[in-house]
């Protein structure tokens, strides 16, 4: 079988049947007619995945800083509102946290950004059946820097004694944490560069929201302990071991609120917002 090339469109001879070299030369013209359907093909009208992401980077860059966002004002309205309740809110401490208080009241003042959730961190004491990652037992538990040790070395002795240890029980101590709203990404991006400039470096967007364009920001210190204290009906720390993870927990913890001060006497600082 022999293919009509090009040229005998244009009324030269048809190669005859059997001539290699000619037929070569017509298959592969139209091997790469092929390839050359087969890109268009796949690419189609639209442009590549990275050409609209860096499209849509793009137009949210573009969105004039103090631009209005009814959606972000009226939940911001909603927000605040709730926090000013007498009811409190339904986290596990039922309310802000002493100790992070002036932060949350200081972002809050901001007009281009509010708080959604924040801790002002802990300590804690907690054991897990083996293979659980959520249903876990809550055997103490401080947003207070300066842990009772004797309370906790008491309180894992006894359930094991009791039989209820099926797992592992830790000890940990979380760093504060406070996620922001901010009315748009050049907002977001001008208070991450302030947090920053306090010392955080785990800080970072964590979404965009595609009806109004605002932008979450999350921001934590990267102060923390996590420590295994016992095991399968077995206490294995000491009580001067304890005793030592809760001074460096109080000390971390010290430190970590110590960050967030300093950030929120550079937010008061902010003129405007900006």
């Amino acid at each position: 079988l022999c293919t009509m090339s090009a040229n005998a469109i244009e009324g030269e001879a048809i190669p005859q049947e059997g001539v290699l070299e000619n037929d070569t030369e017509v298959k592969v013209e139209a091997k790469s007619k092929a390839k050359v359907k087969k890109k268009v093909t796949k690419t189609g009208p639209f442009p590549p995945r990275r050409h609209r992401n860096n499209q849509k980077k793009s137009k949210l860059l573009s969105v004039p800083v103090d631009s209005p966002n009814e959606p972000f004002d009226a939940e911001k309205a909603s927000i605040l509102a709730g926090i000013d309740a007498v009811e409190g809110d339904r986290s596990r401490a039922g309310g802000l946290d002493p100790d992070i208080f002036d932060f949350v009241q200081t972002v809050n003042a901001l007009p281009h950004a509010y708080t959604t959730s924040s801790c002002a961190g802990r300590s804690i004491l907690f054991a897990k059946a083996h293979g659980e990652k959520y249903n876990v037992d809550w055997l103490y538990l401080t947003h207070d820097e300066v842990c009772d040790v004797e309370k906790m070395l008491v309180t894992v002795q006894s359930y094991v004694d009791e039989g209820k240890m099926s797992g592992d029980a830790w000890f940990k101590m979380e760093p504060p944490i406070c996620s922001i709203k901010c009315r748009n990404v050049q907002r977001a991006s001008r208070l991450l560069d302030v947090a920053k400039g306090a010392g955080f470096k785990n800080c970072g967007l964590r979404s965009i929201s595609r009806s109004d364009g605002s932008a979450m920001v999350t921001l934590v210190d990267t102060h923390r302990i996590e420590a295994l204290v016992a095991q399968d009906h077995k206490v294995l720390i000491t009580p001067e071991y304890l005793g030592l993870l809760a001074a460096s927990a109080e000390e971390k913890l010290r430190t970590s609120r110590g960050r967030f001060e300093k950030l929120r006497v550079a937010l008061e600082t902010l003129q405007g917002g900006e």
